[in-house]
């Protein structure tokens, strides 16, 4: 059987037309997520993943000891019982923890849920409730709080609480030390075998209109994220880059647009998680760990120029590509990041349901201030009107994804009914609205909370 890698490269085409022409995806039947940002990397042993940023010294980790250290925790899960296809959520800060427990869940064939520390209580036994979690990986913070929940969680039966890497707890009933449990356990484990379409995340969306539903995505969803990966960080993976982002790696912005492609490319990623954020502590990380790829919402790019309006003079930075999403860059932003920065800066789109669809690319095209770039080869994104036909160039109508593609969700946990409003044929409604110009780029001009609700 001929094995063809999946990875985009989209660097071999001169132009984002002949790019989006040709690329066609190459997706394996098997597939692995935790396999791909870990397992396959040659020398890993001595690769940099990981820089977990303390205030003396760092913790650094290699991709061989990620491997090895989710290898033990996943014989933990499976030592209580975690099995395919079971929920397991993972509620932490940016921490060496995060990722560990997250890649152990998916070499047994279990699903992880990523949640925030920051819900809360409410917010929190919903997700836990409505995902079926059976295991929760947390903070000290969770300690009480899950305890209050039991009687509401019937299927939630053992909580680790993760401290930093080496700290202990004093146990209490039903809770486990993870780097404790981890450190006895053995390192011996035969991944299962998944699937592309294999369920691997559950990612709740905002429930800004209403509950919040669970979008279930295969393991396949991370190759659909390259095309646009790449070219938002300007097909820059080379031996130096370096990638942060301040956003909580519960979401799929900051796991998806930073974490996994980084690791997928065999690079390091920092973890950084002040107790508030400041841009005069974010542009010294930067410096400190030479990171050269950032994704940095607009919002946090606000506070950074307003806290160091020229960081230049006081940092020693190699930062080079920025990536922006989540809400439109103003010029004022986008000429700071280039002409005080000097560097790129790229502006993408993409939801819960479907992330990484558009992206700018200053390598291929220039970008349009305020608009969020062009479709990523490989993703059909169009304006649709209410009978699912392709409106004309400038006219006004729902930013729509056609199916198939791998970066689309499976469907809502435990709601077919919505899964299917979800869509008008085989268009996927995002809930925008917006325009594409004549040369492609598209527009954002607001929600549309009609067609679909959270």
């Amino acid at each position: 059987m001929t094995v063809h890698d999946p990875t985009p490269n989209l660097s071999r085409f001169s132009t984002y037309e002949e790019a989006y022409r040709d690329f066609k995806w190459l997706l394996p039947e098997t597939f692995n997520i935790a396999e791909a940002v870990c397992g396959k990397h040659s020398g890993a042993a001595t690769r940099l993943a990981l820089i977990e940023v303390k205030q003396g010294a760092s913790n650094t980790y290699t991709f061989g000891a990620i491997d090895f250290l989710s290898d033990k925790f996943a014989n933990v899960l499976k030592g209580r019982g975690i099995e395919r296809g079971d929920r397991v959520a993972v509620i932490l800060p940016q921490s060496s923890a995060l990722p560990i427990a997250h890649l152990a869940v998916l070499k047994l064939g279990a699903v992880v849920v990523p949640l925030t520390t920051l819900f809360g209580s409410a917010a929190l036994e919903f997700r836990l409730r409505d995902s079926g979690a059976r295991a929760v990986v947390g903070d000290h913070s969770l300690r009480g709080r899950i305890a209050d929940m039991k009687t509401t969680l019937p299927e939630l039966n053992t909580l680790f609480i993760a401290g930093d890497a080496g700290e202990r707890i004093d146990n209490a009933p039903a809770e486990y030390d993870f780097w404790s449990e981890i450190n006895a356990a053995s390192s011996d484990l035969i991944p299962v075998e998944t699937r592309s379409d294999t369920p691997a995340f559950i990612l709740y969306t905002s429930g800004s209109t209403g509950d919040p539903k669970g979008a279930v995505h295969g393991h396949g969803f991370l190759l659909g994220h390259l095309t646009a990966i790449e070219m938002c960080y300007n097909f820059d993976f080379g031996d130096d880059t370096v990638f942060w982002t301040p956003a909580d790696w519960a979401w799929v912005g900051a796991l998806f647009d930073s974490l996994y492609p980084a690791w997928y490319y065999g690079r390091p990623v920092v973890a950084h998680r002040p107790a508030r954020f400041s841009g005069t502590e974010a542009f010294a990380v930067i410096e400190r760990c030479g990171v050269t790829n950032a994704f940095t919402p607009p919002t946090v790019l606000r506070i950074m120029k307003t806290d160091e309006p020229d960081p230049r003079s006081r940092f020693d930075l190699t930062l080079r590509n920025i990536f922006s999403g989540g809400e439109a860059l103003t010029p004022e932003i986008y000429e700071w990041a280039r002409e005080t920065l000097g560097t790129s800066i790229n502006e993408g789109y993409g939801q819960t349901e479907a992330n990484m669809l558009v992206s700018n690319c200053e390598r291929w095209f220039p970008a349009r201030i305020g608009s969020m770039g062009r479709p990523a080869p490989g993703h059909t994104v169009e304006i649709i009107d209410e009978q699912g036909q392709i409106l004309p160039a400038g006219e006004v109508g729902s930013i729509a994804l056609l199916r198939p593609d791998p970066v689309l969700f499976l469907g809502y946990l435990n709601n077919a009914e919505k899964t299917a409003a979800a869509f008008v044929g085989d268009w996927l409604l995002t809930g925008d609205v917006g325009l594409k110009d004549s040369d492609g780029y598209i527009w954002f001009r607001g929600r549309n909370d009609n067609l679909i609700r959270d």
